[in-house]
């Protein structure tokens, strides 16, 4: 009995040990990355062509205040440093603090060298320090603007409007041709009118008296047509009739 009794407080540290070992593990396994955002801001200040510790601590101030303000992350932020403590206006040069769980990011690799590259390495190691709310800074707001989206492709020229043209030329040809049209009818009209005063002249004459005198009267007569193209003719048509013989 004695010998479990002492077993218990045993297995019970030995969970505890456990938890504590694998907290970091399980805490870095829910911290987002945002690598690509860093390497973008790297790339838009111009480092590690700038291969100063400033530049480094530049580019980790831009990158905190891009997560917190730009994505709206507060769980983001930088780490204090205290005075006489390798810093970038009082924040570590190269990393970021994860406020949940006091795990710190390094963002900036062999900050200040050369070989110097952007990165995104929790520092999970049970080994590892953890920081309390009172290492958090806010960042301040990003001190410079992400470049805009390319121009998007300007939307294609809309096909050439060539019917338009082409009907305004048939309407127009075809107003000329019926102007035509009307013209020679109007002109074949009046000849059909004359040839049927002529025909008349004939008629008379055929009917003529024996003398085969006539005695005509030129007398204007007003003809029309209410046919499909309607026309009014004022013409001259020879009213005859056979000579009387004399009493």
């Amino acid at each position: 009995m004695t010998h479990a009794r002492t077993r218990l407080p045993l297995v019970g540290l030995l969970a505890v040990i456990l938890i504590l070992l694998l907290a970091p593990s399980l805490w870095a396994q829910s911290i987002p990355s945002y690598r690509s955002l860093a390497e973008t801001v790297a790339k838009e200040l111009g480092y590690p062509n700038r291969t100063s510790e400033d530049g480094a601590g530049q580019v980790t101030r831009e990158v905190a205040a891009r997560i917190y303000w730009t994505v709206g992350d507060h769980d983001f932020g930088l780490l204090r440093k205290k005075p006489g403590q390798t810093q970038y206006l009082g924040h570590g040069i190269d990393v970021l603090l994860h406020r949940p769980t006091g795990i710190v990011v390094d963002i900036v690799t062999a900050s200040g060298t050369p070989a110097s590259r952007t990165s995104w390495q929790v520092q999970n190691k049970a080994t590892d320090p953890r920081y309390d709310e009172s290492y958090f800074i806010v960042p301040p707001k990003p001190a410079t603007t992400p470049p805009p989206d390319p121009d998007p492709e300007p939307d294609p020229d809309p096909p050439a409007d060539t019917l338009t043209p082409r009907v305004t030329a048939l309407e127009q040809r075809a107003a000329e041709q019926a102007a035509q049209v009307a013209s020679q009818a109007a002109a074949l009209a009046e000849l059909m009118e004359r040839l049927l005063a002529l025909a008349q002249r004939v008629a008379i004459l055929e009917h003529a008296g024996p003398g085969g005198e006539l005695v005509c009267v030129e007398v204007e007569v007003e003809t029309s047509r209410d046919s499909w193209l309607p026309h009014r003719h004022t013409i001259t048509v020879p009213l005859c009739k056979p000579k009387e013989p004399p009493k």
